[in-house]
């Protein structure tokens, strides 16, 4: 045990351990604030070589201490007599019966919105929340999610860190989180993906995937203008990346402000009902790659993977000097910790430019066009500055 001195030698100045997980600062003589991971704090106080607890603070997204006490931007541990003001904590026990209350019911499609927006990338960690209760009908084994993060490597292969990889003793209620083991380069692909798979059906599906790159501080989120004809994405220099394409009248496309990463991706709609989305990227032209070597090297962050793929009935169908046009069948495996669950495809369209370096890509359900309306729609592409 250390005294009061020890206290003032060794905490007069903050001190951040294990890569920024734990900070301790000292508020005031003999009062210590615990942070880990910028989202649980505890207040401490020492007196007679004791610490004491003076007040504690886990508040993820979507937990009950959030609900109750309040937002974490917002909640400021750091009043040792806090819990003795009798009608603050009358406010707490009465938030946390209205929280208990909401959430006795919730449907898949609430379910899965809830636990898709908790899943967060910050302070060096994976971390999310499980709902408290399961929508009825359903089970845990019925939860399909998936939180990975993979690292690019010098060799070309990826190295990953996965939040969900054991399903076997997921618990309603509990917030998990896991360190990064490695920071994040350039290119590191993050995706994030949870629905309901039941009776051969997918509900609530929440799916997201994209590429980071922290090293360019690349914070500014893209800006994009929709047409029934024509996708612009606005980048910070406001250099635009413009995809024009005959798409059908019913699709309705809609930018996904729902992403953990600056946003390039527009989800696609047809009567409300989300059939699919359309993105862009840029790469690295390598004109010695031939054959499908060359493929891979454009399309590397769609094309390495074995649970989700569209490396799958590739075809170039139209060629210039700088231009492509590709049909896929894009593919993932339904997980549930293991790869061995069902296989769904979708029809898949890519183009890219090496003089623009940019590639577009576009996925919609099987059976949102047909073979000949699916041709017609990717020799419709064309790319622009």
């Amino acid at each position: 045990m250390f005294n009061n001195g020890d206290i003032k030698h060794y905490y007069k100045t903050n001190f951040v351990f294990s890569e920024n997980l734990v900070s301790i600062e000292l508020i005031d003589k003999n009062l210590l604030c615990l942070a880990v991971a910028d989202a649980g704090q505890m207040l401490l106080t020492v007196e007679d070589n004791k610490l004491t607890i003076a007040d504690i603070y886990f508040g993820f997204d979507g937990t009950v201490d959030e609900f109750a006490t309040g937002q974490a931007k917002e909640r400021k541990v750091k009043d040792p007599y806090l819990w003795n003001d009798t009608e603050w904590v009358e406010s707490v026990f009465s938030s946390i019966d209205e929280f208990l209350e909401s959430e006795k019911t919730i449907t898949a499609e609430d379910f899965t919105q809830v636990l898709y927006d908790s899943m967060k990338i910050e302070t060096g960690m994976l971390s999310a929340t499980m709902p408290n209760v399961l929508p009825e009908g359903y089970s845990i084994e019925d939860l399909q999610v998936d939180f990975t993060v993979r690292y690019p490597q010098k060799n070309g292969s990826s190295a990953h860190d996965s939040l969900f990889y054991d399903m076997e003793n997921i618990e309603l209620g509990t917030t998990y989180a896991l360190p990064l083991s490695q920071p994040l380069p350039d290119g590191t692909e993050a995706s994030r993906s949870v629905y309901f798979a039941k009776d051969g059906k997918m509900v609530g599906e929440r799916r997201y995937s994209m590429k980071i790159y922290p090293l360019r501080d690349d914070t500014f989120t893209p800006s994009v203008d929709t047409t029934e004809k024509q996708v612009v994405f606005t980048d910070r220099f406001n250099d635009k990346f413009i995809v024009s394409l005959d798409l059908p009248s019913s699709w309705v496309l809609v930018e996904d402000t729902t992403t953990f990463t600056p946003a390039t991706s527009v989800d696609i709609f047809e009567n409300d009902v989300k059939i699919g989305l359309l993105f862009y990227s840029g790469f690295k032209h390598y004109p010695e790659a031939e054959g499908e070597n060359y493929m891979l090297s454009v399309y590397s962050g769609l094309m390495l993977g074995s649970v989700a793929s569209w490396n799958n009935e590739y075809k170039v169908i139209s060629k210039t000097d700088t231009t492509y046009i590709e049909t896929c069948k894009p593919f993932h495996r339904e997980t549930n910790g293991t790869t061995d669950g069902p296989t769904i495809y979708s029809k898949g369209i890519l183009s890219h430019d090496t003089d623009i370096l940019k590639y577009f890509a576009l996925s919609v359900a099987d059976n949102a066009l047909t073979d000949e309306e699916w041709l017609s729609l990717a020799k419709s592409v064309t790319l622009a500055e």
